[in-house]
C-alpha cells in the first residue's frame, strides 16, 4: 500500500526508510556479529533487536498515516474495516500493560517497591546496615576489599554494587565477557586470597598499599569463606570504623613510606 500510495511522499520516504533500516538490524546478524566470549551472535542480536523495534514502530505510525490520509484508491468502507482493525489490535496491545502490571504486583507478598536493595533488609541485614553506614560516611571512591566470586549472578561483590565502590574483582566470569580475556581477573583471585588468609603483617600492608586498598569488608561471607587467623589480623594492621552484627570495616592507617604505620 505504502508504494501504490500515489507517489513517495516526505511521510513515506521516511517510513520507508525506517523499515528498511530496521530490517537490516534484524537480518545482517544472521551472518554477520561481533565475536564475543560465547562465540554465538545472541549478544548481537540483542543490541541490534532493540533499536530495531523502535524503528520499525515509528515507521508504522507513518505508514497508518499514508494509508488513512493519503492512500488512493482505498474507499470509505476499505478505510473504516481498516481503521477498525487497527484500532482493536492497537487496543489489545495497550491492554498488557496496566493488566500485566496488576498482575504482576499481586505476585509480590508485600507492597512492591523501588528500592532493588529493600530485601537486605530482611534477608542479609547485618551487610544492608553496613551498605547504608558506607553510603551516608564514605566520600570520593577509594577502593574496598571484599570478596569475590570466579563466577556470576552471585552475591559476592554485594559491597561494591551497592556503594558504587571499586574493589578488586567482584563477578569475574561477567568481567571476562566484557573484557574478553581473564588476565586482570586471574592476577587478583590470588591477591584478594592472600590479603584475607595471610597472617603476615608486612606482606599484608604491601599488598593493601599497591592495590590502594582504604577498607577491608570482613561480613559474613568473609568469615565464612576465609581463616579466622588471617582476618583477625585487619585488628592490629588498621582502624576499626564499624562493627556491627557480624561486620566489622576496617580503614587504612596514615601510610608511612608507603605502608602503613600500624
Amino acid at each position: 500500500a505504502l508504494l501504490q500510495s500515489g507517489g513517495f511522499g516526505r511521510v513515506t520516504q521516511f517510513s520507508l526508510l525506517l523499515l528498511g533500516a530496521g530490517a537490516v538490524m534484524t537480518l545482517v546478524p544472521e551472518y554477520v556479529y561481533l565475536k564475543d566470549v560465547f562465540g554465538v551472535r545472541l549478544n548481537t542480536i540483542f543490541k541490534f533487536y532493540f533499536q530495531a523495534w523502535v524503528l520499525w514502530a515509528i515507521a508504522s505510525a507513518g505508514a497508518l498515516y499514508v494509508l488513512f490520509y493519503e492512500a488512493e484508491g482505498l474507499g470509505t468502507v476499505s478505510r473504516r474495516l481498516f481503521g477498525a482493525g487497527v484500532v482493536l489490535i492497537a487496543g489489545l496491545g495497550l491492554l498488557y500493560a496496566p493488566l500485566a502490571i496488576f498482575d504482576r504486583v499481586h505476585e509480590f507478598p508485600e507492597a512492591p517497591m523501588l528500592d532493588g536493595t529493600a530485601y537486605l533488609a530482611t534477608e542479609q541485614p547485618a551487610d544492608y546496615a553496613a551498605v547504608r553506614w558506607l553510603n551516608e560516611h564514605v566520600t570520593g571512591a577509594p577502593t574496598i576489599l571484599e570478596t569475590h566470586t570466579t563466577g556470576g549472578y552471585a552475591y559476592e561483590g554485594r559491597v561494591s554494587a551497592q556503594t558504587g565502590l571499586p574493589t578488586l574483582v567482584g563477578w569475574g566470569n561477567h568481567e571476562w565477557q566484557w573484557r574478553g580475556n581473564l588476565i586482570v581477573q586471574s592476577e587478583r583471585y590470588p591477591v584478594i586470597e592472600e590479603l584475607y588468609s595471610t597472617t603476615d603483617a608486612q606482606r599484608t600492608l604491601t599488598l593493601l598499599d599497591e592495590y590502594d586498598i582504604k577498607y577491608v569488608y570482613v561480613g559474613p561471607l568473609e568469615r565464612g569463606k576465609w581463616p579466622a587467623a588471617g582476618l583477625d589480623k585487619f585488628k592490629r594492621l588498621m582502624e576499626t570504623v564499624y562493627d556491627r552484627e557480624g561486620v566489622t570495616i576496617y580503614q587504612r592507617r596514615v601510610m608511612l613510606g608507603g605502608l602503613g604505620d600500624g
